[in-house]
């Protein structure tokens, strides 16, 4: 929860608000956290799937130059 948000519920549970209301602020930030997660979960993802590009290239490099003749 941003510093805002945790302002908005502690000032609601001070003012008398009901369980249901809080819960249903909870349930609400839950929302946003899971989205945030999803973006995450892609960015990693992404990144994971470039980091294998590179180690194949750089495993399919280094396989080639081994194989190649050397200069003398």
């Amino acid at each position: 929860m941003s510093v805002q948000e945790m302002r908005e519920y502690a000032a609601a549970y001070r003012a008398g608000s009901t369980p249901q209301e809080r819960l249903a602020m909870l349930e609400a930030h839950r929302e946003t956290v899971m989205a945030r997660l999803e973006g995450v979960h892609r960015h990693l993802a992404a990144l994971d799937a470039k980091i294998a590009r590179y180690r194949e290239h750089q495993d399919g490099s280094a396989r080639s130059a081994a194989r190649e003749p050397r200069a003398s």
